[in-house]
């Protein structure tokens, strides 16, 4: 009967001890959660953050794309206009000549 007593009390610090450690890792598993938990709410702010860069990145580039569209339908522009006054031009100079060769 001593024998027995001394063996569950020794059982009984084995359980104590052991029931301490599970403690000890049930809290390090709720530390772990939590912290998982900041790490996934800090990941979907970061991806909202380049969601939004992005976004703003692609307007300015539509912009800018716009601008250069414009800036070449201008220069299209300018030209056809300086085609239009070369071809006046060169008719003047036709004919000039033939007014100098007459003379």
């Amino acid at each position: 009967v001593e024998k027995l007593s001394v063996e569950n009390d020794e059982l009984g610090r084995e359980n104590g001890t052991l029931q301490g450690e599970v403690e000890s890792f049930r809290d390090r598993v709720h530390d772990l959660n939590r912290e998982l938990c900041q790490l996934k709410e800090e990941n979907r702010q970061l991806s909202r953050t380049s969601e939004e860069e992005s976004e703003t990145k692609v307007m300015e580039l539509t912009d800018e794309i716009a601008t250069l569209k414009q800036s070449l339908s201008d220069a299209n522009e300018n030209l056809k206009y300086t085609k239009e006054e070369n071809k006046a031009l060169d008719e003047e100079l036709a004919r000039v000549s033939e007014e100098v060769a007459m003379m």
